[in-house]
């Protein structure tokens, strides 16, 4: 297409060609139960998920709104049907269904998937053999007979279980299936992980990974690292690491594969990641990764070979006086980044105060440096690893780790499965130059 007749079309247009990773159709008789998926995708895959209500600015402008609405699930990798008694009577679900079932190949798994409603009988015969899932609204009484849902009072809250469970445990994980089923031996799988959008200010899936595991259903998007009231760091990590958890398992019957691991969450996560990726030395199919960070500069990452090359790191370690020489907890600091070194300690020190948490000894490893390849990494989360272990002041001590420094680095300390002891982690919050607990070892 010309260049210059290309950007003279309308807004609309152009997004009908965009390719999202995923399109719920339904009927709009059935929006309530529709809002209730919608949401759900939506956490998953943000605005690479497309939903009339949720996406008004593809289509409201649209020269040809039918045209647009059957390019937008025409290119759309994966699609949804909501279906009941009410979607074959939709004013463009016909049109839609029609762009769906193209999606099928022979001798390969359908790109889309179906939600029916209560079972209701007058499902296609050519899409019933389909990914598919039964969503119960009207309960047991409805079932299978479309006409008497409109007399029943749904249990919402089970609805709202049902649902989840359907979009979380069944689609998503047969798309995630499905991406690593297609990888080849050596090639990489890449994931890439975001729990905060502090710049942008939104969540995005990037299609550019095979797999994105989003915090969105957990972060209040208007600073884009703070959790949302009434969310606890436990739910946020549940969430996270289930995914992370179950792509691991998968992965590992690939040995072959590369994982390419992008971190751009907090480095709470990124060090409870490491814990769950498991130790770097003690196999050697688990050393067939690389990492990469938001703010990191090389383009290749941090790639691990079989053969770890001991890089010398220099004691940087300061030790300072706490605020209760009788208590067993220690504080240790970890500032190691190329600029923009703060004055981290009086910034821990005033919390602890406030917080009137006590701790004997405080250790601060603060230095300017970048870190370029995987061996200075390793060797820097080793050093780091022994001098704490080393700082204990015994087996009731419980370390409070503050960190300021790249993701990858507390993802390989993490690794360090047999760090004894508590640990407990701290998240920078920049409203109000202080920290907040988040989660524990």
């Amino acid at each position: 297409m010309d260049k210059e007749y290309e950007n003279a079309l309308p807004y609309a247009y152009k997004d009908s060609r965009k390719t999202y990773e995923i399109a719920l159709s339904y009927a709009h008789k059935d929006s309530k139960i529709a809002r209730m998926i919608g949401e759900e995708l939506d956490f998953i895959f943000a605005r690479k998920f497309f939903m009339d209500v949720l996406r008004p600015e593809a289509i409201a402008i649209a020269n040809s709104f039918r045209e647009t609405l059957k390019g937008i699930f025409r290119n759309s990798n994966y699609a949804v049907v909501l279906y009941s008694s009410n979607y074959s009577e939709g004013k463009f679900t016909p049109l839609e269904l029609q762009e769906i079932l193209k999606k099928r190949e022979p001798g390969k798994e359908a790109q889309f998937f179906i939600i029916n409603m209560d079972d209701c009988r007058k499902i296609d015969d050519d899409i019933y053999d389909h990914i598919y899932s039964i969503l119960n609204v009207y309960g047991d009484t409805a079932a299978g007979d479309c006409t008497k849902m409109e007399f029943c009072q749904p249990n919402w809250e089970a609805v709202r279980d049902q649902i989840y469970d359907i979009v979380h445990n069944s689609i998503k994980r047969k798309m995630i299936i499905q991406t690593i089923s297609q990888k080849e031996r050596g090639e990489a799988y890449s994931l890439r992980v975001q729990t905060m959008c502090p710049y942008a200010n939104t969540f995005q899936w990037d299609q550019n990974y095979d797999w994105n595991i989003l915090g969105k259903a957990f972060i209040n998007e208007d600073d884009g690292k703070c959790l949302k009231p009434n969310t606890s760091w436990e739910d946020f990590w549940k969430y996270i690491s289930a995914d992370f958890k179950w792509i691991k398992e998968k992965l590992s019957d690939l040995p072959d594969v590369k994982w390419r691991i992008h971190l751009n969450c907090h480095l709470s996560i990124a060090y409870k990641l490491g814990q769950l990726y498991g130790e770097l030395k003690q196999a050697s199919g688990n050393r067939n990764l690389v990492l990469t960070a938001s703010k990191q500069d090389q383009r290749d990452g941090f790639a691990f070979s079989r053969i770890v090359h001991n890089v010398e790191i220099k004691d940087f370690c300061k030790q300072y006086d706490g605020n209760c020489c009788n208590s067993a907890d220690i504080v240790c600091i970890i500032s190691i980044k190329p600029k923009g070194l703060g004055d981290i300690l009086t910034t821990v020190q005033e919390y602890m105060e406030t917080e009137q948490k006590k701790y004997c000894k405080a250790y601060l490893f603060q230095e300017k440096r970048m870190i370029t390849d995987a061996d200075t990494l390793e060797s820097m989360a080793e050093y780091l690893l022994e001098k704490m272990v080393k700082c204990r002041t015994g087996s009731g001590c419980k370390i409070h780790l503050f960190t300021d420094t790249a993701a990858p680095l507390m993802f390989v300390l993490g690794t360090r499965s047999v760090f004894p002891g508590d640990v407990q982690l701290y998240e920078y919050i920049q409203d109000g130059d202080t920290y907040k607990e988040s989660l524990t070892k």
